[in-house]
């Protein structure tokens, strides 16, 4: 069975307010389903620098210290019969960025992790959620974990 990584996911985390950006997605496939942020990884490009692209494009932010969350969503894509892998990252803000949405989504909530578990479409999120948590929000982030992006 085929197995590729072509796409990643981010928590974007206000530490300090325990909160985590949830997004409402638009696509057709999609539509009105919540999750964290997640896009392609383009040729030439590493997951932590696609992460990084992709919070520019479809939140319209910049910064936040990019950080390899250790857990990634592998699921089976039932249409293309692959086995996807997803790395996840945790991107840390002091206070929540002013986010402008791009055509992907239609809405955008800061949440409790509590309530992004609740709301999150995808179990691989879900699952990540409790240990992003565990690492970045009850605990300093170890250094060796931080992207240089």
């Amino acid at each position: 069975m085929p197995v590729r990584v072509h796409g990643a996911a981010a928590a974007l985390l206000v530490p300090s307010m325990a909160s985590v950006l949830i997004l409402q997605r638009n696509k057709p496939s999609s539509r009105g389903l919540w999750s964290l942020l997640m896009g392609g990884i383009e040729e030439g490009e590493t997951a932590p620098q696609a992460i990084r692209r992709e919070i520019a494009e479809e939140l319209g932010v910049r910064g936040g210290a990019v950080y390899a969350a250790g857990c990634c969503d592998t699921y089976y894509n039932h249409v293309t019969g692959i086995v996807e892998i997803m790395p996840i990252f945790a991107v840390l803000f002091e206070m929540p960025p002013r986010i402008t949405l791009d055509s992907e989504h239609a809405l955008h909530r800061w949440v409790s992790f509590a309530e992004a578990i609740d709301c999150i479409a995808y179990p691989g999120q879900r699952s990540a959620l409790g240990e992003i948590e565990r690492d970045f929000v009850r605990h300093e982030p170890p250094a060796f974990r931080k992207a240089n992006v």
